[in-house]
């Protein structure tokens, strides 16, 4: 008799991938209509739906492509030009604004 654990499975049902990969049923589902996961249905519309292992596989190697392309120093945006706004302001600049504009409408 064959160990049910030494056989790798060839095949992963909706809810079997959901509890592999943090994703909810609903989203894979939804990523099966558009096409992002593949899957098939043996018996037709209306039946489960079989999404291969392979698929589990070629996820996790691109991850962990991904995992490698994010440790690339990131790209520092450069500061917009103009001035800048009134509430970016600190606190103690505008006190200093306010003092001068009083200054100059008292006299």
């Amino acid at each position: 008799m064959m160990n049910s654990s030494s056989v790798e499975k060839q095949y992963f049902t909706i809810h079997e991938l959901s509890e592999v990969i943090p994703i909810s049923v609903s989203t894979i589902r939804r990523r099966i209509r558009e096409g992002k996961i593949p899957s098939t249905q043996l018996g037709g519309k209306r039946t489960r739906h079989l999404i291969p292992a392979s698929f589990l596989t070629e996820m996790k190697a691109q991850k962990s492509e991904q995992r490698h392309d994010s440790e690339a120093p990131v790209q520092v945006q450069k500061p917009i030009a103009g001035s800048t706004p009134r509430w970016m302001n600190s606190p103690s600049s505008l006190h200093q604004k306010n003092k001068q504009t009083e200054r100059n409408f008292n006299a």
